[in-house]
């Protein structure tokens, strides 16, 4: 069956998918899938297709994956399958004017916040980070500039207490794949975009791997954050024993109510770092402010555990070190 747009998606990581499967079963499946090229994973170093990759497998739409975006080869691949729609959901690389002028409808690109605030490659990641209590999809056109293009559509998004990066990027992957096949036929309609407020505008580079980096000295909530930001990677990690510590879920806490008095002893030193319970078999951490309790561990070398099956190896007292940077 003819789909309703000619429609190129560029996108690579399991984020795009959820919309390649939303167009096609909405009858404007694309005529082509660009990704970046397959690349070597796992000890293995076996090469496996991309999601997006395998999503076009999956549903017989062909897949192009060039190594660069920046030449003839690449403007006239696209513009031989003569798109009305451009859309892309993470694809990982800036289109040039002329590539972003094939589209005889409009270029769009999916992003992962509600712009202006989070232009950049983590937006998930950095809502999280920075304790946001509600983040979002936006649906804009596509400029040179980064994420700077004017904005169809947005939807929010409310985050639930203790949701972390991942699933959070999976939320938001249904959330945009949800609302892309209507908006395409609003803007066909001629729905207009709003310009987006340059002046509240923020920026937000991909993490590294020490984005994660715990210093003790920080409030608990903050730090309650990045954990839940920097999950599965690069992790939040702290030290002990000279062995690095990564808190895969925590959560934070003013007080520890009704404490003892070992507690209370342990509370009146006010060092961070230092573990001042295992109540409810949880490892409570004295922060700058507040307490960090750790539900989920993993100590270099072992596998990620809960700690109620491993906080009776954890004597309070104990003093955990800020993370070291590599």
């Amino acid at each position: 069956m003819k789909p309703k747009y000619r429609i190129i998606f560029l996108g690579t990581p399991d984020f795009a998918v959820p919309s390649i499967k939303a167009l096609a079963q909405a009858g404007m499946k694309p005529v082509l899938i660009v990704s970046q090229p397959d690349r070597p994973q796992g000890r293995k170093r076996k090469i496996i297709p991309t999601p997006t990759h395998q999503a076009g497998m999956d549903l017989d739409i062909p897949v192009f994956q060039p190594t660069k975006v920046r030449n003839k080869t690449f403007y006239e691949t696209l513009a031989a399958y003569e798109p009305d729609f451009l859309i892309t959901a993470a694809y990982g690389r800036i289109l040039t004017p002329e590539v972003l002028a094939l589209a005889k409808i409009e270029a769009l690109n999916i992003h992962a916040s509600l712009l202006p605030k989070y232009r950049g490659a983590s937006p998930v990641q950095a809502s999280l980070i920075a304790g946001d209590k509600v983040t979002g999809v936006s649906i804009m056109r596509m400029t040179e500039g980064m994420d700077e293009g004017p904005v169809f559509a947005q939807f929010p998004y409310e985050i639930p207490d203790g949701m972390r990066a991942d699933r959070l990027m999976d939320e938001l992957s249904l959330l945009g794949a949800s609302q892309i096949a209507p908006t395409l036929d609003r803007i066909a309609g001629g729905l207009k975009p709003q310009a987006q407020d340059a002046s509240k505008a923020s920026y937000v580079s991909l993490l590294d791997k020490n984005s994660g980096v715990i210093d003790w000295k920080e409030d608990a909530f903050s730090l309650e954050h990045l954990v839940r930001g920097t999950y599965p990677w690069p992790g939040a990690s702290a030290s002990l024993d000279k062995k690095r510590f990564k808190i895969l879920q925590a959560k934070a806490y003013d007080s520890l109510e009704d404490s003892s008095d070992e507690e209370n002893a342990l509370l009146e030193r006010k060092e961070p770092g230092l573990l001042v319970s295992t109540r409810d078999k949880k490892l409570w951490i004295q922060t700058g402010r507040g307490l960090l309790a750790m539900t989920e561990i993993q100590v270099e070398g072992s596998r990620a555990m809960e700690t109620q099956d491993c906080a009776h190896n954890y004597k309070p007292g104990l003093v955990f070190q800020n993370g070291v940077r590599k």
